[in-house]
């Protein structure tokens, strides 16, 4: 493998690009991290020479990172520091992907056969040497987890998107790209965000994530006829994501398309009925219809799921004078 096709090199790209266009990226690599890196890729490159069983490799592996490094789990993806390798070494603590990164960056050092994988709204690590093959958890301190705890926790669709395949490089850049544009999202930093996911998408034009998340942000900006085409085109492709009807009810909702808000409303419904908030866009749809009876039936199903859902007590009051 060239040195540009790397994962460290094309995280040192993309970290350099980040500090160049926004000026509320961390600072450079802290010292030490990369010589953390060669100590443990010489302890995991001496295990491999012994021939060690994958799983004893492993096991030394989390007790690298969670013990020697002392690094913890935190499920907050709204900073950088939790998702770039060298700030979650420098922080002691990371998102599911920025710790799954530490495990890939030794992997690439010693040839340890590890891949990311990529389900809804989380990412971990696969060993895959084509003989044993195991998932490990970032949750659970690299816990060995089966294919099945994935597709029941996560609820993953039949697309090629959530296929559980192990991803190459281009594909967890894009992944690190998508949550960088949602990082700048947050930040309320739109522009930013909209660069990072279209990059995504040039590395991987599948990633259904990174494409609802651009039309949410075009709608923001008032670009709604491009934010419903992608939904809409999303919809078509990948229909049991929830997110996509929301997202797709919510832009439509703007342009006065009401009816086809409660049609996208209901679908997401038949995949997550104890959302209230699906509930309460329904209810604003119902509304505007002027289907009030349709309108309470919703807020109360929403009421009943969540009693203090605070976007729904003034509308509450409105519906039932």
């Amino acid at each position: 493998m060239t040195d540009e096709l790397k994962l460290s090199a094309q995280i040192e790209l993309l970290r350099v690009e980040l500090k160049t266009i926004s000026q509320d990226f961390p600072l450079d690599s802290p010292d030490g991290f990369s010589a953390a890196l060669d100590s443990a890729a010489d302890r995991i490159r001496g295990m491999l020479a012994e021939s060690k069983d994958p799983r004893e490799i492993i096991r030394e592996l989390n007790e690298i990172i969670f013990r020697k490094w002392n690094i913890v789990f935190d499920s907050k993806a709204d900073k950088f520091e939790n998702l770039f390798p060298h700030l979650v070494y420098l922080n002691r603590r990371g998102s599911c992907v920025g710790i799954s990164l530490l495990y890939l960056l030794i992997g690439e050092k010693t040839g340890l056969p590890l891949y990311g994988v990529v389900v809804p709204g989380h990412f971990f690590v696969r060993y895959d040497d084509f003989v044993s093959r195991f998932n490990i958890e970032m949750m659970k301190k690299g816990a060995i987890m089966s294919d099945c705890w994935y597709l029941e926790k996560y609820a993953v669709a039949d697309s090629e998107y959530y296929d559980l395949g192990n991803l190459n490089t281009p594909k967890i850049i894009s992944v690190l790209r998508y949550n960088a544009g949602n990082i700048f999202h947050l930040q309320k930093k739109n522009s930013l965000a909209e660069s990072q996911y279209r990059s995504a998408l040039v590395t991987w034009p599948g990633y259904a994530e990174a494409s609802g998340n651009l039309a949410v942000v075009l709608g923001e900006e008032g670009r709604d006829k491009e934010a419903l085409d992608i939904l809409s085109a999303l919809k078509a492709e990948t229909p049991r994501l929830k997110n996509i009807d929301k997202n797709l009810a919510a832009v439509m909702i703007k342009n006065g398309l009401y009816a086809g808000a409660v049609k996208c409303y209901r679908d997401a419904l038949l995949k997550a009925s104890s959302d209230p908030e699906l509930y309460y866009g329904m209810a604003v749809a119902f509304k505007y219809l002027k289907d009030f009876k349709g309108a309470r039936e919703a807020l109360d199903s929403c009421k009943a799921l969540d009693p203090a859902f605070k976007a729904a007590e003034k509308f509450f009051s409105e519906l039932y004078e």
